[in-house]
C-alpha cells in the first residue's frame, strides 16, 4: 500500500521547524551554528510521518531561511539539504521496517542515518558558507574547518537531540 501524504502534517511540521529556527535565530545561521530545529530531520524515519515529514521539513527549510543573512543561497541550500537528509533517513526507516528490526536495532539504524545526515549538512552548508556567503560572514574559515564545525553542531542537534526525539516518538506513537 502506497503511503499517503497528510497535508496537515506537512503544514504543522513546516511551521514547527520554521518557528523553532526563528526562535533560536542568532545561533541558527552561519558557521558557528547550532540549529536545534534540525533534530526534527529524524522524523521521516517514523512510519506515521514518513513522506509528510520529508515534505514538511523541506518546506520548513525554505521558510526558516527567509531570515538568513545569506540570501539567496540559503533559500536554495537549506531546503535541498533538508530534502537530502530527510530522504536518507526516510529510506533507512523503511529498511528498518522491512528487515523487521526490533527497537534497539532501529535506533542504531537511525543513529547511522543521523550521522550520515550530519556529514551531508556539513558538506553542503559548509560549501555554501565558505564559497558563496559574503566574506565578512564566512570569516575566512577554511572549508574543512567549516565542515567539522557544522558536523559537531549537527551531532548535538540531529544525532543526540533527533534520536532522543525519535525514540520518544516511537514509544509514544507506535508505528
Amino acid at each position: 500500500m502506497e503511503e499517503r501524504v497528510s497535508w496537515v502534517k506537512v503544514a504543522v511540521l513546516a511551521a514547527a521547524y520554521t518557528a523553532l529556527t526563528y526562535a533560536i535565530a542568532p545561533i541558527a545561521y552561519l558557521i558557528n551554528q547550532i540549529r536545534i530545529s534540525d533534530a526534527m530531520l529524524i522524523i521521516p524515519f517514523h512510519k506515521r510521518y514518513g513522506k509528510s515529514a520529508l515534505i514538511g521539513l523541506t518546506l520548513g527549510g525554505f521558510l526558516a531561511n527567509l531570515l538568513s543573512p545569506i540570501q539567496p543561497w540559503d533559500l536554495i541550500f537549506g531546503p535541498v539539504t533538508n530534502f537530502v537528509v530527510c530522504s536518507i533517513i526516510y529510506y533507512l526507516g523503511i529498511l528498518s521496517r522491512r528487515i523487521n528490526a526490533d527497537f534497539r536495532i532501529r535506533i542504531i539504524i537511525a543513529i547511522i542515518g543521523a550521522l550520515i545526515g550530519s556529514l551531508v549538512i556539513g558538506l553542503l552548508i559548509g560549501y555554501e558558507l565558505v564559497f558563496l556567503a559574503p566574506p565578512d560572514l564566512s570569516m575566512g574559515t577554511p572549508y574543512l574547518t567549516a565542515v567539522i564545525l557544522l558536523m559537531m553542531s549537527e551531532i548535538i542537534a540531529l544525532v543526540i537531540g533527533g534520536v532522543a526525539l525519535l525514540a520518544t516518538l516511537i514509544r509514544a506513537i507506535p508505528e
